[in-house]
């Protein structure tokens, strides 16, 4: 009987300590798949609202201030392979006189006008972060830097810009 009694003072005390909160984490279950991050892992772009403001600045201050003629250098900076040689291009008004080089991947940047397209298309996308610098001079961008996917190495890019001015 009084084994008895024991094993209900033991029973009662067992019960109770399942009821309450506990500080001490359960260990993992072995039977459980583990936890994985998933891949790709998920995007979680800014709002761009104040860039693409900034890009229509930007551009409203080129039309007013660009030159008739001039020469555009656009390369692109990347671990894709796509570095290759740069495209040059003489633009007078709206019109490519003259381009050689090239051999990225990506939209040809001739023109600051196609220049400008490419700086909204990336700040509309669902890249990670975007950043577009801009010329103080002419307003064009002269960097537009990409990363598509937050904590993945290599896949960051960037088109680089360069204006000079011809008679």
């Amino acid at each position: 009987m009084r084994s008895l009694a024991v094993l209900a003072a033991l029973a009662v005390c067992l019960a109770g300590c399942g009821s309450g909160s506990s500080d001490v984490p359960l260990p993992p279950n072995p039977l459980e798949p583990p936890t994985t991050t998933p891949w790709p892992p998920d995007h979680h772009p800014s709002d761009r609202t104040k860039l693409l403001a900034q890009i229509d600045a930007a551009q409203a201050h080129w039309n007013a201030a660009r030159p008739m003629t001039y020469e555009l250098t656009t390369s692109l900076r990347c671990y894709c392979g796509g570095q290759g040689v740069p495209l040059v291009s003489r633009v007078s008004g709206d019109t490519v006189v003259r381009s050689s080089g090239g051999g990225y991947w990506g939209p040809p940047l001739r023109t600051v006008d196609a220049l400008f397209a490419a700086a909204r298309r990336a700040a509309s996308s669902d890249a990670d972060d975007v950043k577009v610098e801009f010329s103080r001079r002419f307003g064009y961008p002269t960097r537009i830097t990409i990363d598509e996917w937050r904590d993945v190495t290599d896949d960051e890019h960037v088109w680089v810009a360069e204006l000079r001015v011809l008679p």
